[in-house]
């Protein structure tokens, strides 16, 4: 009983304490000065604010302003007391709250903060007023904005809070940009400051669905200039799904391992190490199937300049295992540098480097999916190179590419029938075959009427038009290709493929028409390989015997009986320089043959055809006057008129088809 007397006796005393602390509070004379005392605990700047509230244990400053290294706008602050007799006043701050505040750092300041001798005392004696003040500090909904001289910036939007109670710091940010770039959102994480070491452990984690959560370990060093941070066995967050969403089938099955390691100076230092062993890509420009799973780590170290953009990698290095064999890799080496990495007028270069590799370890890293037809193939030999790339966001056609220290070595070797000699020279078919037959372009090859003497002018004029090095290279012009890379770039399409001869062979004999990079990555190995198989006259034969002259005209004999009414040997200098210039779409050139004359675009066509023999010395002078004023007369097969031409004029009278649509 006399106890509790006593524990009454003691909160009534607590309670006319706290009364009349109350009513000392609102006097005006002591409230600025002592919520200018508590402030000056945790800041050196300088504050100012418009009016201070007070009620029952509690001061609210409205529109406080701090300038200094740090400004910083407050619309309200509220400090929250408690009784304690030994501090100033009678009373202590239990906590602080601190409510939208917008504060700004400037990166010139901040690195001669970085800079300066006493950089580490200088974070050890804040957190050290801190924990003396013992007072929860909790920011809610801060706007965080790190700039340097310049338009970029990172900003954040976060809630933060600081107990020395627990002696740690919480936080969830709302969402982190790099200027209208969203890097992070809704992540959560909590740094403990009582470590013994010289730095302070931290976890963080995201709070997105599905298979998607990631969570990060790591330390900071106590003055907060670097940290190392470790991430395993995540999902790709939903930050970077609708960039990579156009790449990535399925991101419910990648998972990947990453580790960073940052350094805050006057640039942001970092290192970065990521691997991944289930990764897949299906893109219809890259190939036609999904490609993967693509075993790989990548790890890369450089610097970023937040003020500037500028980001530089020093040193970075790919592995990319064997499918089959995890324990081995083949290595690429890169580098990369820019001066301003959001400006699209701002010069990218690049260095990629292939160290002597052996071709049969860069067959066995090429995924699922991506060069089937180059896995068939036994390998042997070695390859190395080295590709400095440079390229203009905003001008992509003036981009440049030199291949240097190029050797390649690799000598192919196929069992398949369809790469055997009794297919390549002989034109045998073999039961092997029926699954790979698949095509028109590849029954046109087994026809009888697979035609080895064509007119020596159509051969010009092809050559003229579509591969005027034919006779010289060895199944691939990467000079062209590097042209169409640039056209390519520029047009946002695959305008031009650059194709040889050679390439436009391999594709009609091997391969559907679909434009990927896949399919032309097997078609410049493919080339090269059957230039060490075939003569330059098998390659032209077989070409001139495959490809498409119209709507299911497949071969130069059957062209020429539907076109002219002739044989292929007997063809004019104009009626070659006309086929010679459909070939680029021969189905919409048709149409010449259906109203029995040549349009405007197909006379233009031609004639330029004609002019290119001349200039070549494939046509004398006289040949090209007569070629020049010929007119041409194509034959009149009602059938092939009837089945392929929307509407034709057989025999003097008008037949409508409208009911026919041409193919596709």
């Amino acid at each position: 009983m006399k106890k509790k007397i006593q524990i009454t006796s003691f909160i009534s005393l607590l309670s006319f304490g706290i009364l009349a602390l109350s009513v000392l509070l609102i006097t005006h004379p002591f409230k600025d000065e002592i919520a200018q005392h508590y402030l000056s605990k945790i800041s050196s700047q300088t504050i100012t604010y418009d009016n201070i509230e007070i009620g029952f244990g509690t001061i609210t400053i409205q529109h406080a302003n701090i300038s200094g290294r740090v400004s910083a706008f407050v619309p309200q602050l509220k400090i929250y007391f408690g009784v304690d007799l030994s501090a100033p006043y009678l009373v202590q701050p239990s906590k602080i709250l601190i409510l939208n505040p917008d504060i700004s750092i400037r990166q010139h300041e901040k690195r001669k903060l970085l800079h300066s001798k006493n950089k580490k005392q200088h974070h050890s004696s804040l957190l050290g007023k801190l924990f003396k003040l013992k007072t929860e500090i909790y920011a809610r909904n801060a706007k965080l904005k790190y700039s340097g001289s310049n338009k970029y910036s990172i900003t954040s939007r976060l809630n933060i809070r600081f107990s020395p109670q627990n002696g740690d710091i919480t936080f969830l940010v709302k969402e982190l940009n790099y200027q209208n770039f969203k890097l992070l959102r809704n992540i959560k994480g909590r740094i403990i400051l009582d470590s013994k070491s010289n730095k302070y452990p931290f976890l963080i984690s995201n709070s997105n669905s599905g298979n998607h959560n990631w969570q990060a370990k790591g330390k900071i060093s106590k003055n907060f200039d670097s940290l190392n941070l470790y991430l395993k066995n995540s999902g790709v967050p939903e930050e970077l799904q609708s960039i990579l969403a156009p790449y990535i089938p399925n991101f419910d099955t990648i998972n990947y391992a990453m580790s960073l390691r940052l350094q805050f100076q006057d640039r942001l230092s970092f290192t970065y190490f990521a691997a991944s062993t289930n990764s897949h890509i299906h893109h219809p420009k890259v190939s036609s199937k999904v490609i993967g799973p693509i075993p790989f780590k990548v790890k890369l170290s450089g610097s970023l300049s937040v003020s500037s953009g500028n980001l530089e990698v020093r040193e970075g290095h790919l592995k990319v295992f064997y499918t089959q064999d995890k324990s081995k890799h083949t290595r690429i080496k890169f580098s990369l540098n820019t001066q301003d990495i959001l400006d699209p007028n701002t010069l990218i270069t690049s260095v990629i480097s292939l160290p002597a590799t052996s071709c049969d370890a860069i067959k066995s890293s090429i995924p699922k999916g991506l060069a089937p037809t180059i896995k068939t193939f036994n390998t042997s030999g070695g390859v190395m190179g080295t590709v400095n790339f440079s390229i203009t966001p905003s001008q992509p056609e003036k981009f440049k590419f030199e291949l240097s220290n190029y050797r390649n070595n690799c000598i192919l070797s196929n069992n398949s029938p369809m790469f055997s000699h009794d297919f390549l020279k002989k034109r045998k078919f073999t039961s092997e075959m029926e699954s790979e037959i698949l095509s028109p372009q590849q029954y046109a090859y087994f026809k009888p009427s697979f035609s080895k003497e064509t007119s020596s002018h159509l051969i010009s004029a092809i050559i003229a038009n579509e591969d005027a090095s034919f006779r010289n290279h060895k199944g691939v012009n990467f000079s062209a290709i590097r042209e169409a890379f640039r056209i390519n770039l520029k047009e946002k399409y695959f305008k031009l493929g650059a194709s040889t001869i050679t390439m436009q062979m391999v594709k009609n004999l091997y391969f559907s028409q679909d434009k990927t990079i896949s399919r032309k990555v097997q078609e410049i190995v493919l080339s090269q390989y059957l230039e060490s198989q075939l003569s330059k006259k098998e390659i032209m034969d077989i070409y001139l015997n495959i490809i498409e002259y119209g709507p299911n005209l497949y071969g130069i004999h059957d062209a020429s009986k539907v076109l002219f009414g002739k044989s292929e040997e007997k063809l004019s200098i104009r009626e070659s320089a006309y086929i010679a210039s459909t070939l680029t779409a021969p189905k919409k050139y048709f149409l010449n043959y259906c109203e029995n004359q040549l349009s405007e675009e197909s006379t233009r066509k031609t004639n330029r055809t004609l002019e290119r023999l001349h200039a070549m010395g494939s046509i004398t002078g006289p040949e090209f006057k007569k070629a020049i004023s010929e007119n041409l007369s194509f034959t009149d097969i009602g059938l092939v008129k009837a089945e392929h031409c929307p509407q034709t004029i057989s025999s003097s009278r008008t037949v409508s088809y409208t009911h026919l649509t041409l193919p596709t």
